[in-house]
């Protein structure tokens, strides 16, 4: 029933005693039946676990253990009743993170505990070859090599040694998981620090399809279910050890966690967002480079190190461990059911405008082959009182000191001390303050990270306040190209081709509808009356994401004809600045200067008012589409479409969401407003493995699905194979 593979190596620790690395294995675990019958292995669904890829957050490890123990013993018997077409993957990618402790390893400057990091003294959990944005600062692992083709078995010779000498244990992982086929959920497990939530589900930066999202919801759904008849009786009867480890690793939080589960993107859950993040790799399409898995992560609350301790609490490891094997048994649970995850069209039927406007494809990038990116580190020591840092010392000719006519971006991180907490600032050339950020040292964040998109020449300096005399570690990257960056320059990758448009999510939409089909018409065709027959709406609702046509009055005309005789249109996007020219549907109070663009680091909803828009949405949920798998960074780049509040009140509107204020998503008679939904790919930025057509997150589809009138089918599967 169990095979276990070495599938790498860790970069490893000095050993006090030869002197040399002391590198670790990074192991596979294959659990089924028949595990050795390659033919019946490679045909089951695969169910993937990664366990502790930051080494200190432990319930990934003891969980996926002791339920692997209880699969092979007999104890789980759902979960053996699958096996004969499931086969469960347990991953452990980061042996250097648990190995700190050991009295023959030597650590600099390590607490009695495990560590996030790998030896190389990066985050694991940013180094794998997401499609989307890439940090220049991370190490994306792809053992395909420069060409991201498989030339040879194994790691191929055109890996760069940046990455066999940072990362080989991600490249080892990338290579084994690629080997296997027909992934249906994975997940990687994590710890934090304290949250209301005692488990959160982090949905994971990717490109979920109509299908995937109801799949996801169904697996979320049979989750909560388990933990109210599991695991909130468990936290109840370990009150006091959750709030003995609340008072040991999570001090400023409110107490202990209350609610014992909850879910929403990476941004909804734990309040930031990242590129290179091991859940969102084998979420990736196979063409990408990714597993194709239906992917997501979990966080532990109360499971990482504070002030360098982790003591064990016997009581609070028993809810832990119960808690993430249920996340683990359903996982195996869901992948044995035929789930559907169709849409009811409840008779109504949609159409798009379609437009080649929005279409992003490789062939347009204008890549600067003298892309040039430059990297300073230095370690500040920090008075009390504070210091400013001068940001002089890049390289000359990416200097962001120098008066140079090319912008570039550029990227700062302070890391502080474990344990000291320092204000810093950035300052642009004109003594501005761009961002103003406190951080922790040893965080969950490991410090902060500040990006300029476009930095202007010039002097740009950092001040730093600390709590307390210390020492920060600062490091600056600088990207500078006269057009779109050079991936092959920056990291060591050839651009992976691609094509893309959000209206593909609109078709994806319409493969997923029962009982109607998604058509699309031109903007040439609507103009000549394609959205009419015999003066009635041809389809019920139309969706235009776009301001295509905006200028063509006959095209105008053709939409508030639509609406006139009973039609529903749904802007989103730039399809809002229609509002202006629109004389139906309740737009005719509106005018240009009522709409208008905002940039902001996610698209997100600052809140949420009562309405059907809304029906099926959580509490927790606020991001609309998720920037890095289309090209943006998360530092001020996602544009969103919003209505000035008060215009869009006198004329009639019902606000469902705001954001900075204005309406984000509301309706006037006939006329949905959605903020921003399925905006196009951006290209400015590193993206060496493609980009995604769309990015919509779990709430930005229910809020489609709500705006057309349909209904998410019940997800069921009729009998367990």
């Amino acid at each position: 029933m169990v095979n276990v593979r070495t599938v790498g190596q860790s970069p490893g620790h000095t050993d006090v005693v030869t002197g040399e690395p002391e590198a670790y294995d990074v192991t596979v675990v294959e659990v089924t039946n028949d595990v050795d019958d390659d033919a019946a292995m490679a045909a089951k669904e695969k169910v993937l676990c990664s366990l502790g890829i930051h080494g200190d957050e432990r319930a990934g490890v003891e969980a996926g253990l002791r339920f692997l123990e209880d699969v092979l013993e007999g104890d789980e018997p759902d979960v053996a009743s699958t096996l004969d077409d499931v086969a469960i993957l347990f991953v452990m990618p980061n042996p250097d993170g648990w190995a700190s402790r050991s009295e023959l390893t030597d650590v600099s400057g390590a607490s009695s505990t495990f560590k996030r990091e790998n030896a190389s003294g990066v985050d694991p959990n940013r180094q794998y070859p997401t499609v989307g944005y890439i940090d220049p600062d991370h190490n994306p692992a792809d053992p395909n090599g420069s060409n991201l083709a498989d030339d040879d078995p194994g790691i191929d010779d055109d890996v760069d040694d940046r990455y066999t000498g940072t990362v080989p244990d991600s490249l080892g992982v990338v290579e084994a998981l690629r080997e296997y086929e027909n992934y249906a959920f994975a997940a990687d497990f994590h710890g934090m620090f304290g949250s209301e939530n005692f488990v959160e589900g982090l949905l994971m930066n990717d490109q979920y399809q109509p299908e995937e999202h109801a799949k996801l919801d169904a697996l979320n759904e049979a989750i909560d279910a388990s933990f109210e008849e599991t695991v909130a009786p468990l936290m109840d009867a370990n009150e006091a050890a959750l709030r003995e480890g609340a008072d040991a690793r999570a001090p400023r939080t409110r107490g202990i966690p209350e609610n014992p589960y909850e879910y929403g993107t990476i941004l909804d859950t734990i309040g930031y967002t990242t590129t290179g993040g091991f859940g969102s790799w084998f979420s990736d399409a196979l063409e990408s480079g990714g597993i194709d898995a239906t992917g997501v992560s979990f966080e532990m609350s109360l499971d990482n190190r504070n002030g360098g301790r982790m003591s064990f609490i016997p009581g609070l490891n028993e809810v832990q461990v119960v808690a993430y094997a249920t996340c683990m048994r359903e996982m195996v649970r869901q992948t044995a059911r035929n789930l559907d995850g169709s849409i009811d069209a409840q008779g109504r039927s949609v159409a798009y405008v379609d437009t080649n406007v929005l279409t992003r494809s490789s062939t347009d990038l204008n890549v600067d082959p003298a892309t040039s990116v430059a990297h300073a580190e230095r370690v500040v020591a920090v008075p009390a009182d504070g210091t400013v840092v001068s940001l002089d010392d890049v390289a000359a000719e990416a200097s962001v000191g120098a008066d140079v006519d090319v912008d570039g971006d550029l990227h700062v991180r302070v890391q502080p001390e474990n344990g000291r907490e320092v204000r810093a600032r950035l300052f642009d050339p004109a003594g501005e303050t761009y961002r103003d950020v406190e951080t922790v040292g040893g965080g969950f964040q490991s410090g902060s990270r500040v990006s300029v998109s476009g930095a202007e020449p010039g002097r740009w300096r950092l001040s730093l306040a600390p709590d307390a005399p210390t020492t920060v570690t600062v490091r600056t990257t600088r990207v500078v190209a006269d057009g779109a960056p050079s991936p092959a320059a920056a990291l060591g990758y050839d651009q992976r081709p691609y094509e893309v448009s959000p209206l593909d999510y609109l078709d994806a939409y319409g493969d997923a509808l029962q009982g109607e089909s998604m058509r699309s018409e031109s903007v040439n065709a609507v103009a000549n009356g394609a959205l009419l027959s015999s003066g009635s709406p041809v389809v019920d609702a139309l969706v235009v994401p776009h301001d295509d046509g905006a200028n063509d009055r006959s095209y105008v005309n053709a939409l508030e004809a639509f609406v006139d005789a009973g039609g529903q249109l749904v802007l989103t996007d730039s399809g809002l600045n229609l509002l202006e020219s629109l004389d139906a549907g309740g737009a005719s109070p509106l005018g240009s200067s009522d709409v208008r663009q905002v940039t902001r680091n996610a698209a997100t909803f600052d809140n949420k008012e009562q309405s059907s828009l809304l029906d099926g949405v959580r509490r927790i949920e606020r991001e609309i589409w998720k920037a890095t798998p289309l090209g943006y960074d998360t530092r001020g780049e996602c544009e969103m479409s919003l209505v000035d509040a008060s215009a869009f009140q006198n004329a009639g509107g019902s606000v469902a969401a705001t954001t900075s204020r204005d309406v984000a998503l509301g309706e006037l008679d006939r006329i949905t407003v959605v903020g921003s939904l399925l905006p196009p790919a951006g290209q400015s930025n590193l993206h060496p493995f493609g980009l995604y057509a769309a990015a919509v997150s779990s709430m930005g589809h229910q809020i489609l699905v709500n705006a057309l009138g349909h209904a998410q089918a019940a997800v069921s599967g009729g009998e367990s194979r």
